[in-house]
């Protein structure tokens, strides 16, 4: 009779060591709770265990499981060369199913002309990466993706006639040992490390090799000359070939430092499991993408050193090609559609339209019952405009097609005061204000623009609702939109919004550029070194703005990034602005 593995183990990773103590069958099994992973005692050490024993096909999900899609380990995307692009292996579900990638790249075909693209990085239900190709448009859109068949993993923006990403940016700290101005200069603590070896490069000549390495013995990179502020980038990237399958106690701790001083929290890559990487796949390189938000930089903390040191002892690797990099993808968080996107955003703007004197598309008709000739629309901006009579119920639809946008009036000439009433009403939802505008004569109101200083003080808001769909935000660009109106921005409020209220910290990035230069980037941020923050909180206000570019003109395309996010799975960002 076969021996039923022992299930009934379960414990942190640190927990896990102890447990190999007292005898163990063969075949037990151990879910590490603070790592998602199952893993299998062989009688001499923890192997992962896929749901077979052996093998690499992952169990089904349990009778009853919430049929989601989302990622579990791995999947990281970074710029390669052209359009092509590198997907680490990753563990993911789609609609409750579980499946397994191997390491690929995702090549996007060329750029348009003269039109630009939106592509989506995805992984599919036969365990593959694939690319799915938006239309060239001059103002695209990504294209649909069916949550049945794929897992987003990236959003890629091909500008056109480029032959890269415009916004890539990368700064190289290790590939060939030929330290500054072109690398970092690397040195090793130990015998067990050697920097410049030429033993089975990923890329060129040299490479970093590790040989039974004895735990706290690193290598470590530091920058030729000044420091670099690491949350300006996306990813740490580096290539690692492992000699021999790790122990499961054992594997690297990377950590960012400033003077040799660790800024933030390590990073470990473990035997398996982590950022896609498996230290029992001994024949090839494997990309080990760590996003830059994993090291828990605090913002504006800068750096001079990249350390890696080995944890645990006896371990053997090459590690090549260290970089980091910026700008490559726009990452998606939890794998949102674009109709996702655009139901959970579209309220807060039509919110801030509403309140403000904006522009939703909706047409109003004219109000009927106002003697004395011809109908016009009174607009935002105080200009008139002739147009047909209409319904009475004209402020019943504005309100219930989140229009209220142009308001219509029938011709002034010989209204009287309680005729002027409705009028007044619809103004003030059409500027924010208040039913004050009453007192205003007739004659006044005729033709032409109404003098801003009879005008009420139109304030309103401006923002997105950042959405982890049930899981810790990511960090990345997060989505666009236009200013309606000339306006100035007099604050910035970050709440957290999901149903439990969560506490956590968050940084966010504002960026604005005109129409004609959309896709507003990094370089264009008007938030200086004062960022939205929420700091282990669950709401945050500035009225200061210290060094922000507060001024908006009508049109402007405003684009939101988090820097750095940990905790909150639901945050919205508003800036209170007042019309110019």
């Amino acid at each position: 009779m076969p021996t039923v593995p022992d299930i009934h183990r379960r414990g942190t990773r640190a927990d896990q060591a102890t447990v190999a103590s007292p005898p163990l069958t063969v075949g037990t099994l151990y879910f590490v709770s603070d790592e998602g992973v199952t893993e299998r005692w062989d009688g001499a050490a923890w192997e992962v265990y896929s749901g077979a024993g052996t093998g690499s096909a992952p169990p089904p999900s349990p009778p009853g499981a919430t049929l989601t899609t989302y990622l579990v380990s791995g999947g990281q995307v970074a710029w390669e060369s052209a359009y092509t692009f590198r997907v680490s292996a990753a563990d993911y579900y789609i609609l409750g199913t579980r499946y397994a990638s191997a390491e690929d790249t995702a090549s996007l075909a060329a750029a348009h002309a003269t039109l630009d693209r939106l592509d989506v990085i995805a992984l599919d239900t036969l365990g593959a990466v694939v690319v799915l190709p938006g239309t060239a448009a001059s103002t695209p859109s990504e294209p649909s993706v069916d949550p049945a068949q794929y897992l987003k993993l990236a959003i890629v923006f091909v500008a056109h006639a480029t032959t890269a990403p415009v916004d890539l940016a990368t700064m190289l700290v290790y590939a060939e040992a030929v330290g500054p101005p072109l690398e970092w200069t690397w040195t090793s603590s130990g015998a067990s490390i050697v920097v410049t070896s030429t033993s089975t490069p990923h890329v060129g000549t040299k490479t970093i090799e590790g040989t039974n390495v004895v735990a706290g013995v690193y290598a470590q990179g530091t920058i030729g000359s000044g420091s670099i502020d690491p949350t300006d980038y996306d990813h740490l990237l580096l290539f690692i070939k492992s000699k021999a399958a790790w122990n499961s106690s054992r594997g690297l701790l990377v950590t960012l430092r400033l003077s040799d001083v660790l800024v933030g929290a390590a990073v470990q890559i473990r035997r398996s499991g982590t950022f896609g990487f498996d230290s029992t796949l001994l024949t090839d390189y494997q990309m080990v993408a760590i996003p830059i938000p994993a090291f828990a930089v605090p913002q504006g903390s800068a750096i001079t050193n990249v350390r890696i040191e080995d944890f645990g002892g006896a371990i053997g690797f090459f590690i090549d090609d260290v970089s980091f990099q910026v700008g490559a993808t726009a990452a998606v968080g939890g794998g949102l559609t674009q109709d996702q996107a655009d139901a959970r955003y579209a309220p807060l703007v039509h919110a801030a339209r509403h309140s403000s004197g904006g522009a939703d598309a909706v047409t109003v008709t004219a109000l009927a019952g106002f003697p004395g000739g011809t109908t016009t629309f009174l607009r935002a901006d105080g200009t008139f405009a002739a147009a047909s009579a209409g319904a009475p119920a004209a402020h019943a639809t504005s309100h219930q097609n989140a229009g209220a946008d142009e308001i219509s009036v029938a011709g002034l000439s010989g209204l009287l005061a309680d005729q002027q009433t409705p009028l007044a009403h619809h103004v003030s939802h059409e500027t924010g204000g208040t039913d004050a505008i009453t007192a205003l004569a007739a004659s006044v109101i005729t033709t032409g623009t109404i003098a801003s200083a009879r005008l009420p003080t139109r304030v309103g808001a401006v923002g997105l609702i950042i959405d982890g769909g049930g899981s810790v935000i990511t960090t990345g660009i997060k989505g666009f939109l236009e200013v309606p109106f000339a306006c100035t921005i007099t604050a910035a409020t970050l709440l957290s919004t999901d149903a439990a209220v969560t506490s956590g910290s968050i940084v966010v990035d504002v960026w604005k550029d005109t129409y004609a230069n959309y896709a507003p980037t990094v370089a264009d941020t008007i938030t200086a070194s004062a960022k939205p923050t929420l700091s282990s909180a669950i709401k945050s206000r500035d009225t200061t703005l210290t060094g922000w570019s507060t001024a908006l003109a009508a049109g402007d395309i405003l684009g939101f990034k988090v820097d750095s996010v940990a905790t909150l799975l639901r945050v919205t960002l508003q800036l209170t602005v007042q019309a110019t």
